[in-house]
């Protein structure tokens, strides 16, 4: 366990371990007031590894199976993955951005330095965030360190905005100007911005920015596979291949 102040809450940091190192385990965040599930996916053999945080967003939990997915595609790449849940999605409550974004924050700023996530030899140079919908919109909060230095490169899955014209322009503003590696894969009717919206802005975006869309009205259909979800999944595999993050590869421990 690893504790710490983070404010006037205290850090605990549990890992449920399997047997076998490779396979899902379960995190636990322990705070004064509630707790936050994770799934962290190891990869086999010797690091450095790059770090892969996802965030969910607020339609299901990290266990969904495009969550397993994308971390079964980062570990393609050698990167260890923790999928981030909220705290109100166990109790059933209703969404606070405030608290969401200090959940997160958490893990940026706190958890993936931590003595625990030492054993899984993450590099924390190569540090990359996938976030969905609400997700990415909590990750553009300050408080969270998603668009900090510690953070190096980040894919939106269909962010979610405001109805106003502009307002992915400016809730994504540190995101669109930072120059490091930017992502965003955006489906007619995935539930995020409008793509309007998305093209509106797309005038300001920089060099490192790039845009993925798609043409299904079911791009993250729950509880089946659609061939939408098969192409946003080889889309962000090809964005962190396409990182180069990937070291030479060691044998894999016995």
């Amino acid at each position: 366990m690893f504790s710490k102040k983070s404010g006037l809450l205290t850090l605990g940091i549990f890992l449920i371990s399997s047997t076998v190192f490779a396979r899902t385990q379960h995190a636990r965040i322990e705070l004064a007031d509630r707790v936050v599930d994770g799934l962290i996916d190891p990869v086999k053999g010797e690091g450095p590894h790059p770090f892969l945080i996802v965030v969910a967003g607020d339609d299901v939990h990290v266990q969904d199976r495009l969550y397993a997915k994308l971390a079964r595609a980062a570990g393609a790449q050698d990167f260890v993955t923790l999928r981030l849940d909220w705290s109100y999605k166990k109790k059933k409550g209703v969404p606070d951005p405030k608290r969401e974004a200090e959940e997160l924050g958490i893990v940026i700023n706190q958890m993936m330095g931590s003595r625990t996530m030492k054993q899984y030899e993450i590099d924390l140079t190569k540090v990359a965030l996938i976030a969905k919908g609400y997700g990415a919109k909590i990750a553009m909060d300050p408080a969270t360190g998603g668009a900090s230095e510690k953070v190096k490169a980040t894919l939106l899955l269909n962010p979610n905005c405001g109805t106003t014209p502009d307002s992915f322009g400016k809730l994504y503003a540190p995101f669109l100007a930072e120059k490091s590696p930017r992502f965003i894969i955006a489906s007619r009717n995935g539930g995020g911005c409008s793509r309007t919206q998305i093209y509106a802005a797309a005038k300001d975006f920089n060099d490192e920015v790039a845009l993925f869309t798609t043409e299904g009205d079911s791009l993250f259909k729950i509880g089946k596979t659609t061939a939408n979800q098969n192409t946003v999944i080889a889309a962000a595999s090809n964005w962190l291949k396409d990182l180069d993050w990937v070291a030479v590869k060691k044998p894999a421990r016995k």
